[in-house]
């Protein structure tokens, strides 16, 4: 007669070691699996962080750098304007249109009186409905319009809001294009908005939360006089350099209430400010 041996199972005491082993492998195992996510966040939050930074600081030291190029030289005409808000502040350039490889500008061709909207020009090549324009008088002093048509046909731009005093010929009419920077931190995480020729700003750089921007004026040299913001068009002209704060914020925490953050300064001369 043949015996079978009984199988012998597990004892308690090996069952509670296998569980606490399993135990132990297991939070291993997501400890690792979070920490990977984590890291994984983490890096992709830098890198997104510095790829704004980057795009901000691309655009602002290109812009600033070609302000007042294509413009006249020699009277009131400010490239650069700005407002002062402590770590948010704005900045915008005035940067001279390109038609075929000249520069947009013409003469106009009878007197414009103040409050008129059309004037007729030597040649209308180049404009465009949307298009800022700056009307130089003969005296130097001069102001900002906005092209709403143009004719090209009988060389005529309609403007807006219509001239604030009389125009003689040869009154000079130039093309231009205002590219204003601003920070906005509602709705949403911060961000560096551009607007173009006046309208409505469209995000330009995400995670952008600080623009902290500093003059450097041609007086009291060396060190130079810095200031928040030219006080008058008088020290607008004597201004030399920008130098910039520039903070990127990571778009989401990279762990409960953190945010991967960087800035950096940037200091740039605008090559076509000075006469």
């Amino acid at each position: 007669m043949l015996v079978t041996p009984k199988t012998r199972g597990f004892t308690l005491i090996e069952l509670l070691v296998a569980m606490t082993i399993s135990s132990i492998v297991m939070g291993v195992f997501v400890k690792l699996m979070l920490s990977t996510t984590r890291y994984r966040r983490e890096v992709e939050a830098r890198l997104e962080t510095h790829q704004g930074l980057k795009a901000a600081i691309d655009a602002l030291t290109r812009d600033l750098r070609l302000a007042g190029s294509c413009m006249p030289a020699g009277n009131d005409f400010l490239a650069i304007s700005g407002v002062d808000s402590q770590t948010t502040d704005q900045i915008g350039v005035h940067i001279g249109e390109l038609f075929e490889g000249g520069c947009v500008n013409s003469t106009v061709t009878a007197t414009v009186a103040a409050g008129t909207t059309q004037i007729f020009v030597a040649n209308a090549v180049g404009f465009r409905a949307g298009q800022r324009v700056y009307l130089i008088h003969p005296d130097t002093f001069g102001e900002f319009q906005t092209v709403r048509s143009v004719d090209a046909g009988n060389n005529s731009l309609v403007i807006s809001p219509g001239v604030a005093r009389d125009y003689p010929v040869p009154t000079g009419v130039w093309a231009m294009q205002q590219r204003d920077y601003s920070i906005m931190s509602i709705l949403g995480p911060p961000r560096l908005m551009l607007g173009i020729d006046g309208a409505r700003p469209q995000p330009m750089a995400l995670g952008i939360s600080r623009l902290d921007v500093r003059y450097r004026l041609r007086e009291n040299c060396p060190p130079c006089t810095e200031v928040a913001l030219p006080a008058d068009a008088a020290e607008w002209r004597l201004v030399t350099d920008v130098l910039i704060d520039l903070t990127a914020r990571s778009a989401s925490p990279v762990a409960p209430g953190t945010f991967y953050t960087i800035t950096e300064q940037i200091r740039v001369k605008p090559r076509n400010l000075l006469p």
